[in-house]
């Protein structure tokens, strides 16, 4: 009798462990008991080989309105240790239902998965479905599963080419499972057919994905993709050009040169290309590489680095002679006539500073907090712009706000106009032209002054408080069409938003990128983030850290 008892006891223990658990994760009135919670429910169910008794319930609590982002980041990853065939079979059923966050969180879950069966219902009912946002994640997740049987459907969505929003992801996607197959030349040659399409989302996916390549017989492509209308295409090819190692690409590239608009991203790119591949100090003068080219072109022969990374003391030096020096963000080189500053507002932004840059410079005695020197610095940087310069600034902490509604309302006013053009005019007519001249560009200085202005008054009203929501602020930032460059400050952990899984924002914003080419620079404070150094890594940018 007292053996049964004892038996019995030992049986209840950890069915009352269990409840306690979950009680936590339901009750707990702070986040970590929480999270504590969904990590003892998985890993005791996994231990037993009993995910599946535990995965329908985790699933119900985490689609929840009111359960915590960090909460469902923490039950997604932990379902992964969840090796059970139930575990992938019921996030499939119940993929396509649901709100778009239920969605995007059961998406977050299969990629965990490489399950034949979940693969299919994720291309059935997800690439197949409506939701945009979805649809590229399916394809992110489906490629990095290698589920072949999904090509087709990319390739349908391709051919038809009436989901523009989708066009790029589903030529990434198809591109990625088939180079290096037998299928990859046959897939080349419509590469090749589409960078000529109408539509501009197909024309720079291909281009994208031709460059990933070295085949030197298309170099005609990207010699034409060099004076290419939209500015991707461009920066697409320059990269493409600056890694042939030849004398037809330096002649292309110092012919583009001399196009791109002196100050704007991609006459900074081309320099910094051109130094690279030739190993020539002559800064960002479009005249002296033109010149030094039609002088020693013919007897040139390329150094044995050419074109290889420099090294941290050789990007800091002083610059070449001839070179403009760009201003600074924290540091960080701004080359860019058209730019957006995403600059975190949360709450912890009211910490003291524990190094400051070396520029900052406070009237105050007191110990400045990290939101006063952000301040400074964005006002500092705006009115060391270049004249003409599209700028916005976007705040973010548990929402997000913007200055502008986007870089075009930056350029609706003080342009100057084409009004010399046309034949030989008499000196009267010249002397007409030239006061009109001077007219536009004292009225573009008096917009620029003011533009400066109202974004003075922007960043003096900023405050600082509430969660960290670093996914939305890159999502609106991309969302302008004009941006090629985008500075993001930031002192925390992702902890609001749509995204807060550090992993997945790279992922999306490395897929958004594709073929946007946008640049982005980041500076942690306080903490080294790895999620800003890695958008900086991915997109070509520069990182900085201040304690």
């Amino acid at each position: 009798m007292l053996l049964q008892l004892t038996l019995l006891l030992s049986a209840l223990v950890p069915l009352q462990d269990q409840r306690a658990q979950w009680d936590a994760l339901r009750d707990a009135k702070e986040l970590k008991p929480r999270l504590d919670a969904v990590r003892a429910i998985v890993q005791d169910a996994a231990a037993e080989n009993k995910c599946g008794n535990v995965v329908g319930e985790l699933l119900d609590f985490a689609v929840k309105a009111t359960t915590p982002p960090e909460l469902r980041v923490a039950i997604s990853s932990e379902l992964a240790a969840c090796k059970d065939a139930k575990t992938p079979r019921e996030i499939g059923s119940r993929l396509g239902k649901g709100q778009l966050f239920e969605q995007r969180f059961l998406m977050d879950c299969a990629q965990h998965f490489p399950e034949e069966a979940l693969d299919k219902d994720i291309r059935d009912k997800v690439l197949k479905g409506d939701e945009t946002s979805l649809r590229e994640y399916a394809v992110r997740t489906l490629v990095a599963h290698k589920y072949m049987p999904a090509v087709p459907v990319m390739e349908a969505i391709v051919k038809d080419g009436k989901d523009r929003e989708v066009l790029a992801a589903a030529v990434w996607g198809v591109s990625q499972l088939r180079r290096n197959t037998p299928e990859w030349g046959a897939w080349e040659e419509k590469l090749v057919a589409m960078v000529t399409s109408k539509q501009e989302s197909l024309r720079l996916a291909a281009l994208a994905e031709l460059a990933q390549g070295q085949d030197v017989s298309l170099e005609p492509i990207f010699k034409a993709a060099l004076s290419a209308p939209e500015w991707p295409a461009r920066s697409i090819a320059i990269e493409w050009m600056a890694r042939q190692k030849s004398k037809a690409a330096v002649t292309a590239l110092i012919e583009q040169f001399q196009k791109e608009q002196p100050g704007s991203r991609l006459h900074s790119d081309i320099a910094k290309q051109l130094g690279k591949l030739t190993g020539m100090p002559l800064g960002d003068d479009s005249s002296r590489w033109s010149e030094w080219w039609k002088n020693s072109a013919e007897t040139f022969e390329f150094p044995k680095n050419a074109g290889g990374a420099r090294s941290k003391d050789a990007a800091k030096a002083a610059p070449p002679s001839g070179t403009s020096v760009a201003p600074r963000f924290y540091g960080v080189e701004i080359n860019s006539l058209r730019v957006i500053f995403v600059i975190d507002v949360s709450g912890s932004m009211v910490e003291a500073v524990a190094e400051l840059p070396k520029e900052y410079r406070h009237e105050s005695s007191a110990k400045p907090t990290r939101i006063d020197v952000a301040k400074f610095e964005l006002s500092r940087i705006v009115q060391a712009l270049s004249p003409g310069s599209a700028f916005n600034i976007i705040s973010f902490s548990t929402g997000v706000d913007a200055w502008m509604d986007g870089l075009q309302e930056a350029l609706t006013g003080g342009k100057t106009g084409g009004k010399a053009a046309g034949g030989p005019k008499s000196g009267r007519e010249k002397e007409k032209i030239e006061k009109e001249i001077e007219k536009e560009k004292a009225k573009a200085a008096a917009f620029d002054a003011e533009l400066r202005k109202k974004a003075q008054g922007y960043i003096d009203g900023l405050g600082a408080n509430g969660g960290t929501n670093l996914y939305d602020a890159l999502a609106l930032a991309f969302e302008d069409p004009l941006v090629d460059t985008i500075i993001v400050l930031s002192d925390g952990q992702p902890s609001a938003g749509t995204v807060i899984d550090p992993v997945l924002i790279r992922e999306d914003v490395k897929r958004w990128n594709t073929v946007r080419k946008i640049k982005i620079h980041t500076v942690s404070i306080g903490t080294d983030f790895d999620v800003l150094k890695w958008l900086a890594q991915d997109s070509g940018g520069e990182h900085s850290f201040y304690r």
